[in-house]
């Protein structure tokens, strides 16, 4: 699937180098960087278009990208927590 993404982003950054104004393509940016899972991203994205166009309705898609990021954020610090229990378990022994 990124075989197809990447080519498609890489379109979206070239049109948005030449006219960074044109929330026609942060849109679309946003949403290949989530199905990329670069959340944090797509989320600066989704505010660049949503700023350029606020009548236009990237709530839905920005809140998707939000969710997914605080996911991952949660399972990083999970999986952190995890790492150094283990660390110092094995640092008594």
């Amino acid at each position: 699937m990124r075989q197809i993404i990447q080519p498609s982003l890489a379109r979206y950054e070239r049109v948005l180098a030449e006219n960074p104004n044109d929330s026609r393509a942060w849109y679309p940016q946003g949403f290949q960087l989530v199905r990329l899972e670069r959340y944090q991203e797509a989320l600066a994205a989704f505010d660049q278009a949503q700023a350029l166009e606020p009548g236009d309705s990237f709530s839905p898609a920005r809140q998707e990208a939000l969710e997914c990021y605080e996911a991952g954020q949660a399972h990083q610090a999970a999986y952190e927590s995890e790492e150094r229990i283990k660390q110092e378990s094995n640092e008594r022994r």
